[in-house]
């Protein structure tokens, strides 16, 4: 049984905190109804755009926001949130450089000197990995994922192998989950990858957005997550995925510790992981111009399994 497989089982993963919650923590505890949440975000497609001329949570399209309210509608989040867009459009590692953690996970930490987070709850396709898991606490995941490649579809490449074979350039995003991903996995091709990451210093992109570009042009092939793959390589016909069947870690929700949110906010998503909902969205959300058949890639819920330990934290613990 391979490790997708074994993921695909597991299905959604509870990732809760080792350690009880702290009664004293302001995160315990829900506000009064007169202050409102605060969710950061991503401006990334199909997840998220900003929309011009709104204002308030009206100027945020996309699956995220129509996801969030969907929860609201089932009491699952509070009605008074709002969302506001991550300061520098991370989605969250730590920066040896600065000493603190960056991005929406460092925005939804209690981090010296402040008192308190500037964010509740971090709303996004946030890949679930042991180190952030130390640092925040996650909702149960909503969807599994896997580590594809997206390149040119005139370089004739159909597999790693193809890739490493060449003196095409290959990348991904600096700080990002995949590619530390690939830094983690010790046989082949994964090691190879990463050599060739490493050995160029411009394999590595800012965003996946940028990514994107660079593939588009032809000579470059750039590291991702399927889903968002998925969407691209439907919208963007000179595309096409590589599956490098690596199946790492799930999308989730992340909270500050202990957060009061959680319990309520993994009942909704169990919920629309159960009826369908969520899978209903995604489709609506992906659905783009170029479509030819089956997609590339295929969408993978997840089936929800109460406190079960994702094979990825076991092996990164």
């Amino acid at each position: 049984m391979d490790a997708a497989t074994v993921l695909l089982i597991l299905g959604v993963i509870v990732c809760a905190s080792a350690d009880d919650p702290s009664s004293t923590s302001p995160a315990a505890t829900l506000k009064p109804e007169d202050q409102p949440y605060i969710f950061t975000v991503v401006e990334t497609e199909p997840y998220l755009e900003v929309r011009k001329g709104k204002t308030g949570n009206s100027k945020f399209g996309g699956f995220i926001p129509a996801f969030l309210r969907d929860l609201k509608d089932r009491k699952a989040i509070p009605a008074n949130y709002q969302m506001q867009l991550a300061k520098d459009g991370r989605y969250g590692y730590y920066n040896n450089d600065e000493g603190r953690w960056v991005g929406m996970i460092g925005e939804v930490m209690v981090q010296s000197p402040m008192k308190t987070s500037v964010a509740d709850l971090a709303a996004g396709p946030i890949q679930v990995t042991a180190i952030r898991n130390s640092v925040v606490d996650f909702s149960i995941i909503w969807a599994n994922v896997t580590v594809v490649l997206v390149t040119h579809v005139d370089n004739g490449f159909d597999t790693v192998q193809d890739v490493l074979d060449s003196d095409h350039s290959l990348g991904g995003i600096d700080g990002g989950s995949s590619l530390q991903a690939i830094s983690h996995e010790f046989k082949e091709p994964f090691s190879s990858m990463w050599s060739k990451i490493e050995s160029d210093p411009d394999a590595k992109v800012a965003d996946a957005e940028a990514g994107i570009a660079r593939a588009r042009k032809g000579n470059y092939t750039v590291v991702v997550e399927s889903l968002y793959a998925d969407y691209m390589v439907n919208k963007h016909c000179e595309l096409k995925t590589i599956d490098t069947k690596l199946s790492v870690h799930g999308y989730a929700f992340a909270m500050t510790k202990g957060s009061a949110l959680k319990p309520e906010l993994d009942r909704g998503i169990q919920e629309m992981v159960s009826d369908g909902s969520l899978d209903k969205l995604r489709r609506k959300y992906w659905k783009v111009p170029c479509v030819s058949g089956q997609s590339a890639v295929i969408w993978r819920p997840a089936v929800v399994v109460a406190f079960v330990v994702s094979a990825l934290l076991l092996r990164s613990s």
